[in-house]
């Protein structure tokens, strides 16, 4: 058995690729997020790389080489050969890490930076350098917030935090008002909020808003709670949710001077 660290070009992707007999299932979320790491120059050099066993055939990287290959970029990568054939048995048996335990954070905490981080690329599935890089730009205003805990779920989630986050982005100038309304909103305390924040709490307990569902539920649910955030329009009764696209324009921008 032999490792090397080699320069893997999309050629010698492809002609690794034609000797992958039994690997797994191809994910195309994994290989996109892999070759958007690779284009943008966010893929490292780690332990885990390339192998293929004494017949030639690969038995581990496939999602590595495809992203290789659908990139066009050439990336650094350990390439082990010689491997015995029966060693494919164990490879990549145990569970992956989840995002949470690689960046040591608490998994409610993790998934408001990924929905921040899925309106910042438009990915569903950000990579987990895109998530370290919303995580830095956006920690500061996660903690000025002072999110408080509870048991109700709903009004703790993930879609919630984040629009306080973009509101307190946008306007920072009100963050302790942000701060306040989801406190007072999470402690059931009514009267703390605005005739519009008060509308929009009483259609999520009255069925009115859904908050349960996909992807396309929780962004919308994320909309809504924005514009209350945003205290545009404290006296309306009904709240709508705020066009995405001025959604995306804040995070962009806070990444843009970021990065």
């Amino acid at each position: 058995m032999k490792t090397q660290q080699t320069l893997v070009t999309p050629e010698m992707a492809s002609q690794l690729l034609l000797q992958n007999t039994g690997n797994r299932t191809v994910r195309a979320n994994v290989v996109s997020r892999y070759s958007d790491d690779m284009k943008n120059g966010r893929w490292g050099l780690s332990h885990q790389g390339i192998a293929v066993d004494v017949n030639g055939n690969l038995i581990d990287g496939q999602h590595r080489l495809l992203a290789v290959v659908k990139s066009g970029a050439a990336v650094p990568m350990l390439v082990t050969t010689g491997l015995q054939p029966e060693i494919f048995e164990v490879i990549d048996k145990l569970s992956a890490r989840s995002d949470a335990d690689s960046l040591r954070m608490r998994q409610k905490n993790v998934e408001v930076f990924k929905m921040l981080a899925s309106v910042h690329t438009g990915k569903t599935k950000p990579s987990l350098s895109a998530l370290k890089e919303c995580i830095a730009a956006f920690s500061p205003t996660y903690e000025a917030l002072s999110f408080s805990s509870c048991n109700t779920k709903t009004f703790s989630s993930a879609s919630v935090r984040t629009a306080a986050i973009i509101a307190a982005t946008e306007k920072p100038y009100n963050t302790e008002v942000i701060a306040k309304s989801y406190s007072d909103m999470l402690h059931g305390n009514m009267d703390g909020l605005s005739i519009s924040f008060r509308s929009l709490v009483r259609s999520v307990y009255n069925g009115t808003v859904k908050t349960t569902g996909g992807g396309a539920a929780r962004t919308e649910m994320m909309q809504r709670f924005f514009t209350a955030f945003c205290m545009d329009n404290t006296e309306l009764t009904k709240i709508y949710p705020t066009n995405i696209e001025r959604i995306k324009k804040i995070v962009i921008t806070k990444m843009d001077k970021y990065v």
